[in-house]
């Protein structure tokens, strides 16, 4: 379990939208292009980029489809008599090895995101991800 806490502020950080002011339109790439003045060439960039986290993201099964998955081991550590620490963990690890699956597509994601930036664009991106984290840590 303590792996699993020892994450969550990863996680917070990933589940963050790439584009932190959304305009509505459910796009991220036309939202990018409003808070940063993207031109064309590199919203075009940006939507393939975006369609392959997509498909990345499409093959990474959610820790609730994992704990589904795992339904009969979930309810061996749930119903048990005794807590059963090691099958805990196990499944834990399971969840685990998921998120940081999709953790790392996300930051694929924003490493590619960043790179079609120009370094105006990219230090305000970097302010932008600074201030989205500070406000889901508060």
């Amino acid at each position: 379990m303590n792996k699993l806490f020892r994450i969550l502020p990863v996680i917070a950080m990933m589940t963050i939208t790439p584009v932190h002011a959304q305009d509505g339109s459910g796009n991220p790439v036309d939202a990018l292009a409003q808070d940063l003045n993207l031109s064309g060439a590199q919203i075009e960039k940006m939507q393939l980029i975006f369609e392959r986290f997509a498909e990345k993201q499409s093959l990474v099964p959610t820790p609730g489809q994992v704990l589904l998955d795992n339904k009969d081991m979930l309810r061996e550590v749930l119903t048990s008599k005794e807590f059963e620490r090691q099958k805990a963990e196990h499944l834990v690890d399971k969840v685990t090895a998921i998120i940081q699956m999709a953790t790392v597509n996300r930051l694929e994601l924003r490493h590619d995101l960043y790179q079609q930036l120009t370094p105006d664009q990219q230090q305000q991106y970097i302010s932008m991800v600074q201030a989205k984290v500070a406000d889901l840590l508060q």
